[in-house]
């Protein structure tokens, strides 16, 4: 799993450079030999995979985690925070966390709680990717989820 999952980011690291070299819009980051990704770590088993696959493959300093507290489920949140925030410091990889009023912003906007959770969060990575020059978001998900 370990070999493909390198190909994968090599194959990805390729092309974001290709695209990078024929455009002016990433100027900026041209003294960057290579592709930088944000990886999204809610906690869960795929995402905690997802940062371990990616220490093992990519340098710390070509991606960054981002953690989402919706602070949906009290000390259980603010445990999945503390678990993501301890394995990115072991790593060495810099961390990005952001508690959300998730209820309230449902509220203000009528939308469900997953719709919620989802506008906050994208919207925050952008605002990170834009800030902080990473290329690529990485979400982590398995077969068994529903796209």
């Amino acid at each position: 799993m370990l070999k493909q999952f390198a190909k994968k980011i090599e194959d990805i690291m390729r092309l974001i450079e290709e695209t990078q070299s024929a455009s002016f819009c990433h100027a900026e980051h041209s003294e960057r030999s290579s592709a930088r990704f944000l990886l999204a770590v809610s906690g869960g088993m795929d995402s905690m995979c997802l940062l371990d696959l990616f220490s093992q493959v990519v340098p710390n300093s070509d991606f960054a985690v981002a953690h989402c507290n919706f602070s949906l489920r009290g000390q259980e949140s603010d445990g999945d925070q503390a678990l993501v925030e301890s394995r990115a410091q072991e790593l060495g990889v810099k961390i990005f966390v952001k508690r959300f009023d998730t209820e309230g912003y449902a509220k203000d906007n009528g939308v469900s709680i997953e719709m919620a959770a989802r506008d906050l969060r994208y919207a925050w990575f952008a605002e990170l990717c834009a800030e902080h020059g990473y290329d690529v978001l990485s979400v982590a998900h398995n077969a068994n989820d529903n796209a």
